[in-house]
């Protein structure tokens, strides 16, 4: 069953010592945009009493409607594109005219909505494409992500930064973007790394697909305001050497500098700091123009500060991470939490703190635990066979990273998170998959059934579950991959890719009698 536990941790404000590369004078991040780029019945708090029926609808304990203010409302789902085999739907992205943006990996032919067709560079490799549609679904461009040497592609990242999207992804061999009869070509990527791949980041015109720069990167990306964007991962190119092996740079995409010799673009770096002994999973904007970042670390400090950890977590190494920094890359503060023994198995236990998010001083954090973990304020024990990967979810304080409260979903199997996101009543929902054969976020009010499905749920404010849904569909496996938010906060976008049909609340796409995949798009309704 869910355990929470409520404590409180002591506050320790952390410096950043390190090296940093200043190309500019530097101004605060924008942080207009939010960053877009996501109560068991045991526990003394108030559920909301939501049960999901085997339609994807949601019902309360009495049989009638609930307020669906209460919840993230699916409203339309979108059949992108489909494939006899090999297409997988990994990212979406929205502009601020309600354009789409979808990317993903493919090796047959792709049929995007039903009269656009992609093929792929090479016989028996994958490529990544990434296609425009319109709030209604009609496509505005497609473009393939290949080359001529018959390499794998795969685009998994997309965010829309002013007049651009920016895209990243893996490639091996050769990357080439080249648009014949545009005024964006641009030279083709290279590594030399194959047959490992290498990661690369992109921008591309929202208004035609046009590439506009390519750069050789491995890392995660976030929108930071009109022109600018983070990037968190490995030595971006342009900002020079930093210490350690983890870099976070802030880039401005709309000053671009050219390489004299190759003719290639990239973005002008305006600052970067280095750390060592960490992996960062998310980066994000939160209130001020600060910077979020999870992930884990294996070391006991970040940059030269220690990382504070909950006393009683002596468990293995790398562990969670979460950490707070200024506008100019200096931490405010950062959380580490490691794992416990289970009560039951002898297995070792993990934790992986994969999404961070705040809106008006609410931060929320999730991800997954195997086994056992304390995240600030008591252990949280997952499912007893040592086997079965459990969601996790907490709430830390803004201003100094203090967890606020936390909880585990111990169910049988392999739960996956696809994204979270926090809307403007301060209410967290989140996405993903789960092969058991059920999957209980409500302490025993409302289990999901559904074995293979994928699921949506909204917490209240404390932590409260409020409703929970499962999708129905098939006959083969069902995927979430990420999630995205609209520019306005209004609308909230999951994708990923089903096999013959899925119906998650608003209709369904697809053919159960099919094996055909489909990557899809939902979109739900939040809180206005």
């Amino acid at each position: 069953m869910n355990e929470r536990a409520w404590s409180s941790c002591f506050l320790v404000s952390l410096a950043l010592v390190g090296c940093a590369i200043s190309r500019t004078p530097l101004d605060p991040i924008d942080a207009s945009n939010d960053g877009y780029d996501a109560g068991s019945s045991d526990s003394g708090r108030a559920d909301s009493g939501m049960i999901s029926s085997d339609s994807g609808t949601s019902q309360n304990d009495a049989g009638g409607t609930f307020d669906p203010r209460d919840c993230a409302t699916p409203a339309t789902i979108l059949e992108v594109a489909t494939a006899e085999s090999g297409a997988d739907g990994l990212t979406v992205a929205a502009d601020t005219a309600g354009n789409l943006y979808v990317g993903g990996a493919f090796s047959d032919r792709l049929t995007v909505r039903t009269a656009t067709t992609l093929d792929a560079t090479g016989a028996n490799r994958r490529d990544g494409f990434l296609v425009s549609l319109t709030a209604s679904g009609a496509v505005r461009w497609a473009r393939v992500f290949g080359d001529a040497l018959d390499g794998d592609h795969t685009v998994s990242a997309a965010l829309v930064v002013g007049d651009l999207v920016i895209v990243s992804g893996t490639f091996d061999r050769e990357l080439d973007l080249h648009v014949p009869g545009t005024s964006g070509d641009l030279p083709p990527l290279v590594t030399s790394s194959w047959p490992m791949s290498t990661g690369f980041v992109a921008a591309l015109r929202v208004s035609d697909g046009a590439p506009v720069f390519a750069q050789v990167y491995d890392g995660k990306l976030a929108a930071a305001g009109a022109s600018e964007i983070l990037a968190a991962g490995g030595q971006y190119p342009g900002c020079g050497a930093t210490t350690g092996d983890v870099q976070i740079a802030r880039l401005d995409v709309a000053a671009l500098m050219t390489d004299p010799v190759t003719g290639a673009r990239s973005p002008t770096c305006r600052r970067a700091v280095g750390f060592s002994g960490a992996t960062i999973s998310r980066v994000t904007i939160a209130t001020g123009g600060d910077v979020l970042v999870a992930g884990a670390s294996a070391a006991d400090t970040f940059g030269t500060e220690s990382i504070v950890r909950p006393a009683a977590s002596t468990g293995s190494m790398p562990a969670g991470l979460v950490a707070r920094l200024s506008p100019d890359l200096a931490v405010r503060w950062a959380r580490g939490y490691r794992t416990l023994p289970h009560p039951v198995h002898p297995h070792p236990s993990h934790v992986h703190v994969t999404e961070v998010r705040e809106r008006d001083g609410t931060l929320i954090i999730a991800g997954r635990v195997l086994g056992a973990a304390d995240l600030g304020n008591g252990p949280l024990i997952g499912f007893t066979s040592g086997s079965d990967w459990d969601l996790v979810i907490a709430s830390l304080d803004a201003a100094t990273g203090e967890t606020q409260w936390s909880e585990i979903f111990a169910n049988e199997g392999v739960d996956s998170l696809a994204g979270i996101e926090v809307d403007r009543a301060s209410q967290m929902h989140v996405a993903g998959r789960f092969t058991g054969p059920a999957l209980d976020l409500s302490g025993g009010v409302a289990p999901l059934a559904g074995q293979g499905q994928l699921f949506a749920a909204t917490f209240g404010e404390t932590g409260a579950h409020q409703c929970s849904r499962a999708s129905t569909g098939g006959p083969g496996s069902t995927n979430a991959s990420s999630t995205a938010t609209s520019p306005d906060g209004h609308e909230w976008f999951v994708t990923g890719t089903a096999v013959g049909s899925l119906d998650f609340g608003s209709g369904a796409i697809g053919d159960a009698s099919s094996s055909r995949l489909r990557v899809y798009v939902q979109r739900f309704s939040l809180v206005q």
